[in-house]
């Protein structure tokens, strides 16, 4: 932790901010995190806050996930310098994609002069593409990999674009063709394989044909890799488990700042998540930010500012430390610009920060999202998921190690939190529709709504895998998925049955 007590650099002091930064640098570096926001977090003291820290800002948000945050710091950072490289409006707008803000993405990208350099106009069409993509509007993208392909020539990654775009217009068959080919060049980079595999197991399985799908699933799965150790997170989730009492909970400090609008919609991915959070935020008093980490992040500060782990820091929290965790969580609330009583976030993980929802989001509400394990953990499989706290992802064996840990978490804090929560399961939401929402926006005291029966109307971007399909009617293709696959599913039928 840096030292409270050391007086600022002046602002014009360009040497020491650099010095501090340098320091910051090098413990992201060795992977202190933590260390590295001490310094960042102390320089945002200074009136105006140094350009470099905002970038520094942004680049630790997006090394952990955080593509908002490290938009909102980049963004301000421009602001201050006054001037924008191709390079910058580049990093700009791959954040706004990854936050989900597509045409803002696509704003920033018209901003590069096209007498730019051909490598950053080259990565500004290849990121134009992917939006223009995600947005539905087929004949843009496909206009943009021309322009592409004007550029850089008709390479691999063009091959690339063409069936992600054939795949986004429902050509699954062009788009599984044109995959199968790159697979098959062996000058394709690696992280091109890795994206093209998880595509072609979508094209695949959209056809209907399991075995390929599963072959090309196993192969980006391969590629991505797994550094998950299923023993120290089954000893993680037990020892949450044993804290987590109505007795401790009693003992602790709670924020005195009561902001209703916070929702957490908490549940593994492909469970059901960003579904509940589009029927959510297609009330008229509802809305979404999409997936967060600022509670995440919290707990992982408040661990470090105390010297003591999570959740075991929350004994030593004061209410101004849960005071402050809150307002900071309430200002982003408003920043997003949503007039709404009722304000969602999904963040994968929030489920292990419960304890610190409780404590610092008094007036919050929580909705626990569930789905039949043997299909949720096919789905896991079957989609490249990858990120702080997905490391599981990529194995069976994993997968249903983090299954069974997150039951039993959530079956136990479901039972002990100090604020209201709320339980769906996708099978019971698809079989009965407007009796599971009706209850939902009851539990949300919010009017009913007919516009969240018809959810699929209401567009946002959705950056998760789910995309194409909370954009469509409610349908029941997605429930016993796994019995096509069930020959591959060994470890996961063993752990849960046939039923």
């Amino acid at each position: 932790m840096s030292d409270v007590s050391k007086p600022l650099p002046e602002p014009s002091n360009h040497a020491a901010i650099a010095a501090e930064l340098g320091v910051a640098a090098a413990a992201a570096k060795a992977g202190d995190r933590q260390a590295a926001m001490d310094v960042v977090e102390r320089l945002s003291n200074l009136d105006p806050v140094p350009v470099a820290a905002h970038r520094m800002a942004a680049q630790l948000a997006a090394a952990e996930g955080d593509a908002p945050e490290a938009l909102r710091r980049l963004e301000f950072a421009l602001a201050a310098q006054g001037t924008r490289t191709a390079k910058d409006l580049v990093d700009l707008a791959q954040y706004a994609w990854t936050a989900g803000r597509l045409e803002r993405a696509i704003e920033i990208l018209d901003e590069i002069p096209t007498t730019t350099d051909p490598r950053s106009k080259a990565a500004a069409l290849f990121l134009r593409v992917r939006c223009l993509a995600r947005l539905g509007r087929i004949d843009d993208a496909r206009a943009a990999i021309r322009d592409l392909t004007s550029v850089e020539g008709r390479g691999l990654r063009s091959q690339w674009l063409i069936a992600d775009v054939n795949a986004a217009a429902g050509d699954h068959l062009g788009a599984r063709d044109r995959y199968a080919a790159i697979l098959k060049d062996p000058r394709v980079a690696p992280p091109i394989r890795l994206s093209v595999a998880y595509g072609l197991a979508r094209a695949c399985d959209r056809l209907g044909d399991a075995a390929n799908a599963w072959k090309a699933a196993e192969l980006g799965n391969r590629l991505l890799g797994s550094t998950f150790d299923a023993a120290v997170h089954a000893r993680e989730t037990e020892a949450l488990i044993e804290w987590s009492t109505p007795e401790r909970f009693e003992t602790l400090a709670r924020a005195s700042t009561a902001d209703a609008r916070a929702v957490f919609v908490v549940g593994l991915p492909r469970t059901g998540t960003s579904l509940v959070e589009q029927i959510i935020a297609s009330h008229a008093r509802g809305a979404g930010v999409g997936e967060r980490r600022d509670p995440i992040q919290a707990a992982a500060r408040l661990a470090h500012r105390r010297g003591t782990a999570f959740p075991q820091c929350l004994e030593t929290a004061t209410a101004n430390d849960l005071d402050a965790i809150s307002m900071r969580y309430s200002a982003m609330l408003d920043g997003s610009g949503f007039d709404a009583d009722r304000i969602v976030n999904k963040a994968l993980g929030l489920e292990r920060v419960l304890p610190l929802i409780a404590t610092a989001f008094p007036a919050s509400r929580v909705v626990l999202v569930e789905r039949n394990p043997r299909d949720q953990i096919l789905s896991c499989f079957l989609h490249q998921l990858r990120g702080v706290g997905l490391e599981w992802a990529t194995r069976l064996e994993d997968l249903v190690a983090a299954r069974r840990d997150a039951d039993r978490l959530v079956a136990h804090l479901e039972g002990v939190l100090p604020i209201p929560v709320h339980r769906i399961r996708y099978e019971t939401l698809v079989a009965d529709q407007e009796r599971v929402t009706n209850d939902l926006l009851t539990f949300l005291e919010l009017d009913p709504d007919p516009a969240c029966l018809a959810f699929h109307e209401h567009h946002r971007a959705v950056m998760t895998p789910s995309f194409d399909q909370v954009n469509k009617p409610l349908a029941d293709t997605a429930v016993d998925r796994w019995r096509a696959y069930e020959q591959f599913l060994g470890p996961v039928v063993a752990a849960f049955g046939e039923g």
